[in-house]
This record gives C-alpha cells, structure tokens and sequence, in this order.
C-alpha cells in the first residue's frame, strides 16, 4: 500500500495563508503523519473546517443572529443546538401558537433556538424566560434577545417555592 506522509500541495493564498492538499490514495489518507480510512475516491482534496457561518446555516440560524464569543464556543452551541427550521415546522402544528401573545419558559435554552423558531413563526412572545447554565450560552441569548429573562439552573424548579421571576421582580 503507497502512502503520502503529509499533505502533497501547499497552496498560498494572495494574503498568505497557506491551505494543505492531501492525497486519498486505496481508501487512506494521511493528515499531520497519522494515516485514516476515508470512503473517497483516490484523487487531490482540500480539507477544511466550516466556518460559523457554514455551521448557523446548517443549522438554520439566522446569518444576523450574532454570537459575542469565540469560534469555538460558537461552534459548541451549534453543535448542541437544535435545527431551527426542524422545531419551527413542529411547533407550527400547535393550535393557536399565533392566535395570541405566549409567555414562553425554555427548559435548557442554550443559545434560544426556541426563541428563533418562535420569531420565525411571528409569535407574539410577551415574555420569555430561560433556564440555562452556560454562560457562553447566556451571552449569547442575551445579546440576541436582551429581554430574555434568565432563570439559572432549571433544578432549581423542583424547589417548593421557585417561580419564574420577571426581570423588574428579580431587581
């Protein structure tokens, strides 16, 4: 069985970067001296990692919808959140979602995809509370949706006296 050790081509681009081309060769291909079975057919390809915004419109987050925190972070969340189109064409099937304003409790919100699809369907959300622990994901809620209420840590409502708490309440 032929190998290569690394990658074969080193293009550069006009701002200097340089973007690796490796060989497939008998169903293998060697990435940084480590040889991988790979199902593609023997040839030159280019290896690359998606970008963010690759990865929102995967996911079918909104290009607007910002992330305040770093590529990876940002990668995280999409990894963990969910398809947003997916739970918008599920909640479509509600009765009455659209017929009037909805106050809106998010169970493990992580970066709001809820709030998301919700938009996407013109809910009338008066208020929206969130339970999340991630502070990635907190910032990222926050500077999306600033109105969203954050509950902490959604143990806390198995304790006998936990309410949501509006934000003017909480102050």
């Amino acid at each position: 069985m032929v190998t290569s050790s690394c990658a074969v081509l080193i293009f550069e681009t006009a701002d200097g970067k340089q973007i690796p081309v490796y060989e497939v060769r008998g169903g293998r291909i060697t990435i940084k001296g480590k040889e991988y079975p790979i199902k593609l057919r023997d040839g030159l390809y280019i290896i690359r990692k998606l970008t963010v915004t690759e990865c929102k419109r995967l996911q079918t987050v909104p290009d607007t919808y910002a992330f305040p925190v770093s590529d990876t972070q940002a990668y995280k969340m999409l990894g963990n959140g969910w398809t947003v189109d997916v739970i918008a064409h599920i909640m479509n099937h509600f009765t009455g979602l659209t017929e009037e304003p909805v106050e809106v409790l998010s169970m493990y919100d992580g970066m709001s995809c809820g709030h998301i699809a919700l938009d996407k369907l013109g809910v009338d959300i008066t208020v929206y509370y969130a339970t999340e622990i991630d502070k990635y994901a907190i910032q990222t809620t926050q500077h999306n949706y600033p109105e969203t209420v954050q509950l902490g840590d959604a143990f806390q409502v198995r304790d006998e006296a936990w309410r949501p708490r509006r934000a003017e309440e909480a102050e």
